[in-house]
């Protein structure tokens, strides 16, 4: 028989090569989306859009091509290896029930042997067709998406190219792309062809083998962690012609030669004779065992299966963070965000094999050219972030604010100082409206939202899109300012300011804000103000957005007067008679 966790480990070393080529290219992709003209007009464009389609293939080409001879002589090495350790197993088993094997493979057995090689061969080398063909598709889409965004000024250069290289790096290089739309990255396709080239080679050379000693029942293996369709026929004695009315046809029962049966697409299973009366490989309470939600996780009870999946998935989200740290390295772009999630999945890793009991998979979290070097600055990244972090979260709670989010928090150590500074100064003005206020970092519905107060939980929140890159930040807030939008001769820490005076208006029960504009506008020389004549009032004396529909009205009056208030060197008439008005001044 073909031990199915001997079968389960025999790609690692094909996967590893494999793997590499993929960190190369896509590091290769990042570099180019970094260094492209995005300022180029559209025809230009699409010009030079088809030479770097070209070098895009020729380079995946290029890469997997220099695997070929590696790949075919380990195919080669792996099916041999399996082949002989299962007909020895097997041939032992047969001696114990009185019949002699031939040491030495018929022609039979050689032919399948060496078809195996072809056929296994064959798919390797249109994987690198195929891999170039997806490659460039993926090149491209990313490359148009960003020429795109620089384009239409929805985002700046760097924020457009970070986007581009996050995508690229979270699908992985795909293989294979299928009509439904489906697509499997270069790693899971080569993993398939080796499993499943393997095993259905050693599957034909069992049923030579059968033939040969004129044998008609077969005992599939077992192994835990099987997937749920399989599970229903592991362990079990089948009839190979069908014929023997106490045992399943083999092929109907198993689905053996389809892909989703018995030494189908990644199946561990495999088959070996059986003999009448004889006992089986696998008791009942084993096969049972099998499926017992046995292993504990987090107060939950789980199968072998369930624990397998979730295993996984944490090893492919810790390859994923290795694959974006190294494109985002190779961009000359800023690395802590994959630094800061590559150490959160190996701790959620390493809690998980701890509660569990599993073992360590090392080759299937392990990226190939991701060195100690790249590991090393990796991992100071992502303590210096989380020491920021914690340093920013306390200074907050010495204040009386509670923060939410931070955690999760990838910017620059700039936008949590002018935000610290900001909150800071809040609380010793207005101790009264800090205390219990929580300042929070999560998505928001609207990508430009910057920030918002929601009065019924007491939080300002600001949203990861928009906040966390303080240059970025400065110069959208910059851009307003000169539009009119923001109030004239204010700061990008304006932003911090102006939520704050939607919690201190809230803290204040403050009502009647139209009155008090009006009276502040009557006073500076406007006399009794339509709506009209008080929004434009408003968007000459503060600012644009002092004028937008809010329920209570006027809601953006008090928060655009704290913005004004606190970062301009100047203030202005209507936003110091109107912080005096409602007594924050």
């Amino acid at each position: 028989m073909l031990d199915p966790n001997v079968l389960d480990s025999l790609p690692d070393a094909l996967v590893a090569l494999y793997a590499q080529a993929e960190q190369d290219i896509l590091a290769d992709m990042a570099r180019r989306l970094a260094q492209y003209d995005y300022w180029i007009p559209a025809a230009e464009h699409q010009r030079q859009k088809l030479r770097e389609m070209n070098v895009t293939q020729q380079e995946i080409i290029k890469q997997l091509s220099q695997l070929t001879g590696k790949s075919k002589d380990e195919i080669k090495q792996l099916m041999q290896q399996a082949c002989d350790d299962a007909l020895e197993t097997d041939r032992e088993y047969y001696r114990q029930h009185g019949t002699d094997v031939p040491t030495a493979l018929s022609q039979e057995m050689k032919n399948i042997l060496n078809a195996g090689y072809t056929s296994t061969g064959k798919l390797f080398k249109n994987l690198t067709k195929t891999t170039a063909s997806a490659g460039q598709t993926q090149f491209v889409h990313a490359l148009d998406r960003a020429w795109l965004e620089v384009q239409s000024g929805a985002f700046d250069y760097s924020t457009a190219i970070r986007s581009a290289v996050k995508e690229l790096s979270r699908q992985g290089l795909h293989a294979v792309q299928y009509p439904s739309g489906r697509s499997d990255t270069l790693e899971v396709a080569v993993r398939r062809s080796v499993v499943t080239g393997i095993n259905q080679t050693a599957a034909q050379m069992q049923l030579q083998l059968a033939d040969e000693l004129d044998s008609d029942l077969v005992e599939t293996t077992a192994h835990a962690g099987a997937r749920p369709s399989h599970v229903v026929w592991q362990g079990q004695v089948f009839s190979l012609s069908g014929k023997n009315p106490k045992y399943l046809d083999f092929r109907s029962a198993t689905g053996y030669g389809t892909g989703a049966g018995l030494c189908g697409w990644n199946c561990r299973h495999s088959f070996f004779p059986y003999f009448e009366g004889a006992g089986h490989a696998y008791t009942s309470d084993q096969l049972r065992s099998y499926e017992d939600k046995s292993i504990s996780y987090n107060g939950k009870m789980y199968t072998e299966y369930e624990a397998s999946q979730m295993q996984r998935h944490n090893e492919r989200q810790i390859r994923r963070w290795k694959r974006e740290y190294a494109a985002m390295e190779a961009a000359g772009l800023d690395t802590t965000e994959a630094a800061v999630k590559l150490r959160s999945w190996r701790e959620r890793q390493r809690d998980f094999l701890e509660q569990t009991g599993l073992k360590v998979q090392s080759a299937r979290q392990e990226t190939v050219g991701f060195g100690r070097s790249q590991a090393r600055k990796a991992g100071t990244t992502a303590k210096k972030q989380a020491d920021m972090i914690e340093n920013f979260s306390q200074k907050m709670r010495e204040k009386g604010y509670t923060v939410k989010g931070f955690d999760r928090y990838y910017g620059d150590q700039e936008t949590l100082s002018h935000m610290l500074s900001a909150f800071e100064r809040m609380a010793t003005v207005y101790p009264q409206v800090a205390e219990g206020l929580t300042i929070a970092y999560s998505y928001s519905k609207n990508s430009d939202t910057v920030g918002w107060y929601n009065p019924k939980t007491k939080t300002i929140g600001y949203n990861k899109q928009t906040i966390g890159n303080w240059n970025y930040h400065c110069e959208e807030y910059e851009k307003l300012v000169k539009e009119g939008w923001f109030p004239r001769g204010t700061t990008p820490d304006g932003a911090f300011y102006h939520e704050f005076g939607h919690a201190y208006a809230y803290a204040n029960n403050m009502t009647g804000y139209k009155k008090k504009i009006d009276k502040v506008l009557k006073d500076m020389g406007y006399g009794y103000v339509n709506v009209q004549q008080r929004e434009n009032a408003l968007t000459k004396e503060l600012s644009q957005y002092s004028t937008v529909d809010t329920i209570p009205i006027c809601q953006e009056v008090i928060a655009e007067s704290f913005s004004e208030w606190y970062t301009s060197n100047k203030p202005r008439e209507f936003c110091t008679t109107f912080m005096k008005e409602v007594g924050a001044i």
